[in-house]
C-alpha cells in the first residue's frame, strides 16, 4: 500500500510489476496508452481514468522489469480513506492495481515530513472543552507567580495580609459580623448534639473557688434549705430594715387615764 497527501498531486510506481498475459512470468513492455483500461476506486465508487502521454495529466510511463508509474492529480486524491487504482489490458498483461491511503495533509506532513501531529483536547472526562489559548493563560499565571520564586522569605510578610496576631484579635472588644450564613445552626447542631462536655480551666477560676468559699460557710438544717446563722453577724441595709418593720399604725397614739379615788384617811378613834 501506498500513502498519498489528501488534495496533491502524486506519481506513483505499481508495486507489482506487469506480466505478461501470454506466459504470466514475463514482464510486459510496448504498453498502448490507448488499448489500457485504467479505473479509480474511492471506497465502493468507481471512476474511470483516461491515462495519457508524457508531459500530460494523468501520464503513465513505463519503467524497466515491467514496472509503471503512473501521475495522479490533486483532484484524483480529493478523499480521504483508501482508494485503488486498476490497470488492464488482458492482451497485453494481467490486470494489476495499487492500493493507496489518503491522508489529511496534517498527518501526512507528520509522518513523512517535518509537520507534527495536530492534537486538539475536545473533551476532558466526558466534558467537551471550548476554545481557549493555554498558552497566554499560563504565561499570565507565571508573571503572576516569578515573584515569588525570589522572596519566598518575605511570603509571612506578603503585601495584602493581615499580620495580626491571636492577642491583638483578642484584645478587641467587639466584632461585628456581616454574614452568619450558617454558623448559629452549625454551632446549635454541635452543641445539642454532644451528649457531655469537660469544662476547661479559665480565668473565671478564681471567681467561682470564691462564691465556693462563702455558700461553704451555710449550714442546713436537715432537708430544709433555708440556711441558719451560727453566731453570725448580719449586716442589713435601709430598705431591708424598713420592710422588716411591724406594721404599726392601727396603735393609739394617746391613752386616757381615769380618776382614782383617794386612800381613805385612817380613822380617829
Amino acid at each position: 500500500m501506498m500513502y498519498a497527501k489528501q488534495n496533491t498531486a502524486v506519481e506513483i510506481v505499481l508495486e507489482r510489476a506487469l506480466i505478461s498475459s501470454l506466459d504470466g512470468t514475463t514482464p510486459a513492455s510496448s504498453l498502448v496508452i490507448g488499448d489500457i483500461t485504467a479505473a479509480i476506486y474511492k471506497g465502493p465508487t468507481r471512476t474511470a481514468l483516461t491515462l495519457t502521454g508524457s508531459g500530460q495529466a494523468n501520464e503513465i510511463t513505463e519503467k524497466s522489469d515491467g514496472y509503471a508509474a503512473i501521475k495522479l492529480t490533486a483532484a484524483n486524491t480529493d478523499t480521504l480513506g483508501p482508494m485503488l487504482v486498476s490497470l488492464r489490458d488482458d492482451d497485453v498483461f494481467l490486470a494489476a492495481s495499487e492500493r493507496i491511503m489518503v491522508m489529511a495533509a496534517n498527518v501526512y506532513d507528520s509522518l513523512f515530513g517535518s509537520d507534527k501531529l495536530q492534537v486538539d483536547t475536545r473533551e476532558v472526562s466526558g466534558t467537551a472543552q471550548t476554545a481557549n489559548d493555554n498558552g497566554a493563560d499560563i504565561n499570565a499565571i507565571l508573571a503572576d507567580t516569578n515573584e515569588l520564586q525570589g522572596n519566598q522569605s518575605n511570603w509571612l510578610t506578603a503585601t495584602g495580609f493581615s499580620t495580626h496576631n491571636a492577642a491583638a484579635v483578642w484584645s478587641v472588644g467587639t466584632r461585628t459580623l456581616t454574614s452568619f450564613g450558617s454558623l448559629v445552626a452549625d454551632i446549635a447542631t454541635s452543641v445539642w448534639s454532644a451528649v457531655s462536655r469537660t469544662l476547661t480551666a479559665g480565668t473565671k477560676d478564681s471567681e467561682i473557688n470564691a462564691i465556693k468559699a462563702k455558700t461553704d460557710r451555710l449550714n442546713f438544717d436537715g432537708d430544709d434549705v433555708k440556711a441558719t446563722l451560727d453566731g453570725e453577724s448580719v449586716t442589713t441595709d435601709a430598705a431591708s430594715r424598713t420592710a422588716s418593720k411591724a406594721d404599726v399604725s392601727g396603735l393609739a397614739t394617746q391613752a386616757s387615764v381615769d380618776l382614782i379615788p383617794k386612800k381613805p384617811s385612817k380613822p380617829e378613834f
